[in-house]
Protein backbone atom coordinates (compact mmCIF):
# COMPACT_ATOMS: atom_id res chain seq x y z
CA UNK A 1 0.00 0.00 0.00
CA UNK A 2 1.53 3.37 -0.67
CA UNK A 3 2.76 5.89 2.15
CA UNK A 4 1.98 9.77 2.21
CA UNK A 5 5.58 9.82 -0.09
CA UNK A 6 4.25 7.46 -2.52
CA UNK A 7 6.62 4.32 -2.98
CA UNK A 8 4.61 0.40 -1.87
CA UNK A 9 5.92 -0.31 1.74
CA UNK A 10 7.04 -3.92 2.19
CA UNK A 11 3.59 -5.58 2.36
CA UNK A 12 3.00 -4.84 -1.36
CA UNK A 13 6.38 -5.33 -2.61
CA UNK A 14 5.71 -9.21 -0.99
CA UNK A 15 2.16 -9.45 -2.75
CA UNK A 16 3.58 -8.94 -6.00
CA UNK A 17 6.65 -10.96 -5.43
CA UNK A 18 4.10 -13.87 -4.51
CA UNK A 19 2.26 -13.10 -7.75
CA UNK A 20 5.52 -13.89 -9.73
CA UNK A 21 6.56 -10.21 -9.98
CA UNK A 22 5.08 -7.68 -12.04
CA UNK A 23 5.35 -9.13 -15.70
CA UNK A 24 3.52 -12.65 -14.42
CA UNK A 25 1.11 -10.98 -12.79
CA UNK A 26 -0.02 -8.65 -15.72
CA UNK A 27 0.53 -12.44 -17.68
CA UNK A 28 -2.16 -13.78 -15.15
CA UNK A 29 -4.18 -10.80 -15.54
CA UNK A 30 -4.34 -10.92 -19.25
CA UNK A 31 -4.69 -14.42 -19.45
CA UNK A 32 -7.82 -14.99 -16.68
CA UNK A 33 -9.11 -11.74 -16.38
CA UNK A 34 -7.94 -11.50 -12.95
CA UNK A 35 -4.71 -12.14 -10.61
CA UNK A 36 -5.10 -11.58 -6.76
CA UNK A 37 -2.14 -10.42 -4.90
CA UNK A 38 -1.99 -12.42 -1.48
CA UNK A 39 -0.97 -9.85 1.20
CA UNK A 40 -1.08 -6.45 -0.71
CA UNK A 41 -2.06 -5.10 2.88
CA UNK A 42 -0.01 -5.42 5.77
CA UNK A 43 -1.68 -6.51 8.70
CA UNK A 44 -1.38 -2.75 10.56
CA UNK A 45 -2.70 -1.74 7.18
CA UNK A 46 -5.52 -4.08 6.79
CA UNK A 47 -6.75 -3.56 10.60
CA UNK A 48 -6.95 0.49 10.00
CA UNK A 49 -9.12 0.09 6.67
CA UNK A 50 -11.36 -2.13 8.64
CA UNK A 51 -11.63 0.21 11.71
CA UNK A 52 -12.23 2.86 9.69
CA UNK A 53 -15.00 0.81 7.63
CA UNK A 54 -17.01 0.13 10.77
CA UNK A 55 -16.98 3.79 12.48
CA UNK A 56 -18.31 4.60 8.87
CA UNK A 57 -20.98 2.13 8.67
CA UNK A 58 -21.66 3.94 12.69
CA UNK A 59 -21.65 7.61 11.67
CA UNK A 60 -23.33 6.93 7.58
CA UNK A 61 -25.23 3.85 8.14
CA UNK A 62 -25.46 0.88 5.72
CA UNK A 63 -27.41 2.14 2.36
CA UNK A 64 -24.41 3.27 0.88
CA UNK A 65 -25.13 7.37 0.51
CA UNK A 66 -24.84 7.02 -3.28
CA UNK A 67 -23.41 3.71 -4.04
CA UNK A 68 -25.50 1.27 -5.91
CA UNK A 69 -27.85 -0.39 -3.38
CA UNK A 70 -27.08 -4.61 -3.07
CA UNK A 71 -29.72 -6.38 -1.15
CA UNK A 72 -29.10 -7.76 2.49
CA UNK A 73 -25.64 -6.24 2.15
CA UNK A 74 -23.89 -3.06 4.18
CA UNK A 75 -22.27 -0.88 1.75
CA UNK A 76 -20.77 2.14 1.56
CA UNK A 77 -19.92 4.57 -1.09
CA UNK A 78 -17.47 7.37 -2.37
CA UNK A 79 -14.42 6.65 0.48
CA UNK A 80 -12.14 8.60 -1.79
CA UNK A 81 -12.01 11.37 1.08
CA UNK A 82 -13.15 9.86 4.22
CA UNK A 83 -9.79 9.24 5.71
CA UNK A 84 -6.42 9.21 4.80
CA UNK A 85 -6.06 5.40 4.58
CA UNK A 86 -8.71 5.01 1.73
CA UNK A 87 -7.09 8.17 0.14
CA UNK A 88 -3.86 6.66 0.18
CA UNK A 89 -5.39 2.90 -1.20
CA UNK A 90 -6.86 5.26 -4.14
CA UNK A 91 -3.71 6.60 -5.24
CA UNK A 92 -1.26 3.15 -4.66
CA UNK A 93 0.87 3.20 -7.05
CA UNK A 94 0.84 -0.33 -7.75
CA UNK A 95 -3.19 -0.36 -8.28
CA UNK A 96 -2.72 2.77 -10.37
CA UNK A 97 -0.61 1.27 -12.52
CA UNK A 98 -2.98 -2.12 -12.89
CA UNK A 99 -5.42 0.04 -13.86
CA UNK A 100 -3.52 2.38 -16.51
CA UNK A 101 -2.75 -0.82 -17.86
CA UNK A 102 -6.12 -1.46 -19.15
CA UNK A 103 -7.36 1.81 -19.21
CA UNK A 104 -4.61 4.00 -20.37
CA UNK A 105 -2.67 6.39 -18.62
CA UNK A 106 -4.42 9.56 -20.14
CA UNK A 107 -7.76 7.93 -20.13
CA UNK A 108 -7.82 6.42 -16.42
CA UNK A 109 -10.37 7.98 -14.10
CA UNK A 110 -11.74 7.24 -10.70
CA UNK A 111 -15.42 6.03 -11.08
CA UNK A 112 -16.20 4.08 -7.59
CA UNK A 113 -14.79 3.35 -4.44
CA UNK A 114 -17.27 2.00 -2.10
CA UNK A 115 -17.38 -1.01 0.77
CA UNK A 116 -19.34 -4.29 0.60
CA UNK A 117 -20.26 -6.54 3.33
CA UNK A 118 -22.93 -9.37 2.99
CA UNK A 119 -24.84 -9.82 6.01
CA UNK A 120 -24.96 -13.62 7.80
CA UNK A 121 -27.22 -15.63 6.45
CA UNK A 122 -29.38 -13.60 4.32
CA UNK A 123 -29.84 -15.75 0.88
CA UNK A 124 -30.28 -12.44 -1.03
CA UNK A 125 -26.97 -11.30 -0.53
CA UNK A 126 -26.04 -13.44 -3.63
CA UNK A 127 -25.26 -11.21 -6.92
CA UNK A 128 -26.03 -12.31 -10.14
CA UNK A 129 -22.99 -12.90 -12.36
CA UNK A 130 -21.91 -10.41 -13.98
CA UNK A 131 -19.08 -7.72 -15.70
CA UNK A 132 -18.79 -4.48 -14.60
CA UNK A 133 -18.30 -2.62 -17.66
CA UNK A 134 -21.87 -3.75 -18.78
CA UNK A 135 -23.50 -1.53 -16.45
CA UNK A 136 -22.09 1.61 -17.87
CA UNK A 137 -23.35 2.80 -21.25
CA UNK A 138 -20.68 4.02 -23.26
CA UNK A 139 -17.76 2.70 -21.35
CA UNK A 140 -14.77 1.49 -23.21
CA UNK A 141 -12.35 0.32 -20.06
CA UNK A 142 -13.04 -0.57 -16.63
CA UNK A 143 -10.93 -2.03 -13.37
CA UNK A 144 -12.32 -3.09 -10.53
CA UNK A 145 -9.97 -3.76 -7.51
CA UNK A 146 -11.27 -5.62 -4.43
CA UNK A 147 -9.49 -5.58 -1.30
CA UNK A 148 -10.08 -8.40 1.15
CA UNK A 149 -10.69 -7.27 4.91
CA UNK A 150 -11.50 -10.12 6.22
CA UNK A 151 -10.70 -13.70 4.76
CA UNK A 152 -12.51 -14.81 2.07
CA UNK A 153 -13.30 -18.30 2.48
CA UNK A 154 -16.17 -21.12 0.95
CA UNK A 155 -18.19 -20.52 3.91
CA UNK A 156 -18.22 -16.42 4.29
CA UNK A 157 -19.14 -15.41 0.92
CA UNK A 158 -16.04 -15.43 -1.35
CA UNK A 159 -16.75 -13.87 -4.69
CA UNK A 160 -16.95 -16.32 -7.78
CA UNK A 161 -15.63 -15.88 -10.76
CA UNK A 162 -15.24 -17.27 -15.03
CA UNK A 163 -11.76 -17.28 -15.21
CA UNK A 164 -10.83 -16.47 -19.09
CA UNK A 165 -14.71 -15.02 -19.61
CA UNK A 166 -13.71 -11.63 -20.74
CA UNK A 167 -11.94 -13.13 -24.10
CA UNK A 168 -15.75 -13.70 -24.86
CA UNK A 169 -15.66 -9.80 -25.42
CA UNK A 170 -13.49 -9.57 -27.90
CA UNK A 171 -14.34 -6.15 -29.97
CA UNK A 172 -16.24 -4.13 -26.96
CA UNK A 173 -19.71 -5.37 -28.92
CA UNK A 174 -20.96 -6.44 -25.16
CA UNK A 175 -21.47 -10.52 -25.00
CA UNK A 176 -21.95 -9.77 -21.57
CA UNK A 177 -23.88 -12.80 -18.78
CA UNK A 178 -27.08 -13.67 -20.91
CA UNK A 179 -29.57 -15.78 -19.49
CA UNK A 180 -33.86 -16.24 -19.95
CA UNK A 181 -34.08 -15.05 -16.13
CA UNK A 182 -32.09 -13.21 -13.37
CA UNK A 183 -32.42 -16.06 -10.92
CA UNK A 184 -30.56 -18.26 -13.71
CA UNK A 185 -27.70 -15.91 -13.60
CA UNK A 186 -27.71 -16.63 -10.02
CA UNK A 187 -27.23 -20.20 -10.74
CA UNK A 188 -23.60 -21.68 -11.10
CA UNK A 189 -22.29 -21.23 -14.30
CA UNK A 190 -19.67 -23.46 -16.26
CA UNK A 191 -16.33 -23.02 -15.56
CA UNK A 192 -16.62 -20.99 -12.14
CA UNK A 193 -14.07 -20.81 -8.85
CA UNK A 194 -14.04 -19.23 -5.61
CA UNK A 195 -11.57 -16.40 -4.78
CA UNK A 196 -10.34 -17.81 -1.61
CA UNK A 197 -7.47 -15.66 0.02
CA UNK A 198 -6.80 -14.07 3.49
CA UNK A 199 -7.38 -10.65 4.84
CA UNK A 200 -5.23 -8.03 3.33
CA UNK A 201 -5.20 -9.36 -0.60
CA UNK A 202 -5.93 -7.13 -3.38
CA UNK A 203 -7.95 -8.71 -6.45
CA UNK A 204 -7.43 -7.05 -9.56
CA UNK A 205 -10.56 -7.83 -11.31
CA UNK A 206 -11.02 -6.51 -15.37
CA UNK A 207 -14.35 -4.79 -16.23
CA UNK A 208 -15.09 -7.77 -19.14
CA UNK A 209 -14.55 -10.95 -16.53
CA UNK A 210 -17.87 -12.42 -15.31
CA UNK A 211 -18.46 -12.43 -11.41
CA UNK A 212 -20.63 -12.54 -8.45
CA UNK A 213 -20.57 -11.89 -4.68
CA UNK A 214 -21.63 -14.83 -2.91
CA UNK A 215 -24.09 -14.85 0.35
CA UNK A 216 -22.43 -15.04 3.80
CA UNK A 217 -23.24 -18.63 5.84
CA UNK A 218 -21.01 -17.68 8.78
CA UNK A 219 -21.89 -15.87 11.65
CA UNK A 220 -18.83 -13.14 10.91
CA UNK A 221 -18.82 -9.62 8.71
CA UNK A 222 -17.04 -10.78 5.59
CA UNK A 223 -15.93 -6.84 4.42
CA UNK A 224 -14.11 -5.73 1.24
CA UNK A 225 -13.88 -2.44 -0.47
CA UNK A 226 -14.20 -2.15 -4.49
CA UNK A 227 -12.50 0.60 -5.89
CA UNK A 228 -13.48 1.58 -9.50
CA UNK A 229 -11.13 2.36 -12.74
CA UNK A 230 -12.53 3.56 -15.93
CA UNK A 231 -11.98 5.23 -18.94
CA UNK A 232 -13.37 9.30 -19.28
CA UNK A 233 -16.59 8.57 -20.82
CA UNK A 234 -18.06 6.58 -17.58
CA UNK A 235 -20.41 8.12 -15.38
CA UNK A 236 -19.29 7.80 -12.16
CA UNK A 237 -21.26 6.53 -9.58
CA UNK A 238 -21.47 9.34 -7.54
CA UNK A 239 -20.14 12.84 -7.61
CA UNK A 240 -16.27 12.18 -6.73
CA UNK A 241 -14.37 15.56 -7.77
CA UNK A 242 -16.24 18.11 -5.82
CA UNK A 243 -17.10 15.70 -2.85
CA UNK A 244 -13.21 15.92 -2.29
CA UNK A 245 -12.30 18.65 0.13
CA UNK A 246 -9.58 21.08 -2.25
CA UNK A 247 -7.02 19.96 0.63
CA UNK A 248 -7.62 16.23 -0.90
CA UNK A 249 -7.61 17.44 -4.34
CA UNK A 250 -4.10 19.26 -3.83
CA UNK A 251 -2.42 16.28 -2.31
CA UNK A 252 -3.68 14.01 -5.27
CA UNK A 253 -2.27 16.47 -7.30
CA UNK A 254 1.01 16.70 -6.23
CA UNK A 255 1.41 13.13 -6.85
CA UNK A 256 0.98 13.45 -10.37
CA UNK A 257 -2.61 12.12 -10.55
CA UNK A 258 -4.76 14.83 -10.94
CA UNK A 259 -6.12 13.09 -14.06
CA UNK A 260 -7.51 10.11 -11.99
CA UNK A 261 -10.28 13.01 -10.98
CA UNK A 262 -13.31 12.83 -13.11
CA UNK A 263 -15.44 15.34 -14.60
CA UNK A 264 -18.52 16.64 -12.51
CA UNK A 265 -21.64 14.54 -12.35
CA UNK A 266 -24.00 16.67 -13.90
CA UNK A 267 -21.62 16.81 -17.04
CA UNK A 268 -22.65 12.99 -17.61
CA UNK A 269 -25.77 11.34 -19.10
CA UNK A 270 -27.41 9.79 -16.37
CA UNK A 271 -25.51 6.39 -17.48
CA UNK A 272 -27.27 3.78 -16.05
CA UNK A 273 -29.53 0.82 -16.77
CA UNK A 274 -32.99 2.02 -16.65
CA UNK A 275 -34.01 -0.55 -13.50
CA UNK A 276 -32.66 -1.73 -10.83
CA UNK A 277 -28.89 -1.23 -11.08
CA UNK A 278 -27.39 -4.45 -10.00
CA UNK A 279 -29.88 -6.15 -13.29
CA UNK A 280 -27.29 -7.45 -15.48
CA UNK A 281 -28.62 -5.97 -19.16
CA UNK A 282 -29.37 -9.18 -21.44
CA UNK A 283 -26.37 -9.91 -23.73
CA UNK A 284 -26.08 -11.80 -26.88
CA UNK A 285 -24.35 -14.97 -26.03
CA UNK A 286 -25.09 -17.33 -23.52
CA UNK A 287 -22.11 -18.48 -21.05
CA UNK A 288 -20.58 -21.35 -23.12
CA UNK A 289 -17.01 -21.30 -21.81
CA UNK A 290 -14.63 -24.30 -20.73
CA UNK A 291 -11.86 -22.69 -19.32
CA UNK A 292 -10.28 -26.18 -18.66
CA UNK A 293 -10.14 -26.80 -22.43
CA UNK A 294 -9.44 -23.31 -23.72
CA UNK A 295 -5.87 -21.91 -24.55
CA UNK A 296 -4.98 -19.01 -23.40
CA UNK A 297 -5.26 -16.05 -25.09
CA UNK A 298 -2.75 -15.31 -27.94
CA UNK A 299 -1.76 -11.63 -25.91
CA UNK A 300 -0.96 -13.58 -22.72
CA UNK A 301 2.25 -13.62 -21.31
CA UNK A 302 4.19 -13.36 -24.80
CA UNK A 303 2.43 -10.06 -26.27
CA UNK A 304 4.42 -8.80 -22.71
CA UNK A 305 7.90 -6.69 -22.99
CA UNK A 306 9.62 -7.14 -19.94
CA UNK A 307 11.30 -4.09 -20.25
CA UNK A 308 7.71 -1.81 -21.12
CA UNK A 309 6.48 -3.11 -17.96
CA UNK A 310 9.07 -2.82 -15.47
CA UNK A 311 9.64 0.79 -17.03
CA UNK A 312 5.47 1.35 -16.75
CA UNK A 313 5.94 0.78 -12.74
CA UNK A 314 8.85 2.42 -12.35
CA UNK A 315 7.33 5.42 -14.46
CA UNK A 316 4.17 5.06 -12.49
CA UNK A 317 6.53 5.71 -8.99
CA UNK A 318 8.17 8.49 -11.04
CA UNK A 319 4.93 10.76 -11.24
CA UNK A 320 4.45 10.59 -7.58
CA UNK A 321 7.86 11.82 -6.91
CA UNK A 322 9.93 8.85 -5.61
CA UNK A 323 13.16 9.54 -5.42
CA UNK A 324 16.14 8.63 -7.76
CA UNK A 325 17.26 5.90 -4.68
CA UNK A 326 13.92 4.13 -4.45
CA UNK A 327 13.10 4.20 -8.31
CA UNK A 328 16.28 2.36 -8.76
CA UNK A 329 15.47 0.13 -5.81
CA UNK A 330 11.91 -0.47 -7.39
CA UNK A 331 13.59 -1.37 -11.09
CA UNK A 332 15.82 -3.40 -9.55
CA UNK A 333 13.55 -5.72 -7.13
CA UNK A 334 11.04 -5.78 -10.20
CA UNK A 335 14.10 -7.48 -12.85
CA UNK A 336 15.14 -9.72 -9.58
CA UNK A 337 11.35 -10.70 -9.23
CA UNK A 338 11.12 -11.79 -13.36
CA UNK A 339 13.89 -14.17 -13.21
Amino acid sequence: MATDQGPPDAAAAAALAAAGGWVAALATYERDGFVTLPGFLSREATAELRNATEQLFASEGTDGLGAYAAPSCRRLGNLFDKGRCFEQLACDPLLVAFARNTIGADGCRWQAFNAHDPRPRQPDARQPVHADRSFFPGCTAYVNIILALDDFTPTNGAPRVVPRSRSIQGDNSGAWPAADSDSALLEPVAGETRILCAAGAAIICHGDTWHGGMENWSDAPRRALHLGFSCPATRPQYEITAECSAAMRERVAARGLAALLPQPLASFDSGLPPDRPNKVPRGNAPLLLDPEGAEAPAQAAGALDEEVMVEGYVQSLRTQGVSNQLLFSARATQHLLLC
